[in-house]
């Protein structure tokens, strides 16, 4: 078997696997790639072809489906044996799969942490816009967006591109189009506050932008 499938599933699996280090016991020698989507849910290949990783994931998803979630990041035993964020180079076989999780994983923490800042949001009857993230695989890979309301009070994630709308356009010119985040921050300037109490990274722009300011967004924003 190229998968093995850790057989205790009681919330301990992947501490086992963290603390036995060097004398961890798998059935295959050589290099070993770990999907842990729960605590409770350990699996682990030493074929990180892009078909056996997928056929992994599948398994453990569909495994933890009723368990407290962990990480959907893939993981590799180190030269030191331990256990560390798998990230191949972009020609390797299971790079694609690899940057598919921790794009995964970064959603399901944006969502958490959307679902959290919402509550408290309400608690103290701001009505501020937090915004999420999407993710979308273009020709040259994956990237992530989120989307600016020109003068809506917005808490916005770290993106790629962030998709600027005029709230006061119709259907087909509401979107004025992107804007890389770089970009993004340098027009900005001042008015985007990084707020660093939360990770991953979000940031306050809750202020009325300066006509300025919101002129040179709307002239760099490019069509997607």
């Amino acid at each position: 078997r190229d998968i093995w499938v850790s057989g205790y599933q009681d919330d301990y699996d992947l501490a086992r696997l963290i603390v036995a280090g060097e004398h961890v016991k798998l059935p295959f020698d050589g290099p070993a790639v770990l999907f842990s989507p729960s605590h409770s849910i350990c699996l682990v290949t030493n074929k990180p072809d892009a078909d056996t990783l997928t056929r992994m994931i599948g398994i453990g998803e569909q495994l933890a489906e009723s368990h407290r979630a962990f990480s959907q990041f893939l993981w590799a035993m180190t030269g030191d044996h331990r256990w560390d964020r798998w990230m191949p180079a972009a020609n390797d076989e299971g790079a694609k799969a690899a940057e598919l999780q921790a794009a995964r994983e970064l959603l399901s923490q944006y969502t958490d942490q959307k679902d959290i800042l919402d509550g408290q949001l309400e608690a103290r009857d701001e009505d501020s816009f937090v915004a999420s993230l999407s993710i979308y695989d273009r020709p040259e890979g994956l990237r992530s967006f989120c989307t600016y309301t020109l003068n809506l009070p917005s808490y916005l994630p770290q993106a790629d591109q962030v998709a600027i709308v005029d709230p006061d356009g119709s259907e087909d010119t509401a979107l004025l189009g992107t804007l890389p985040w770089d970009r993004f921050v340098s027009l900005l300037g001042d008015s985007l506050r990084p707020m660093p109490q939360w990770l991953p990274a979000r940031f306050d722009l809750t202020s009325r932008l300066s006509g300025s300011v919101e002129s040179e967004l709307r002239k760099h924003a490019e069509p997607m």
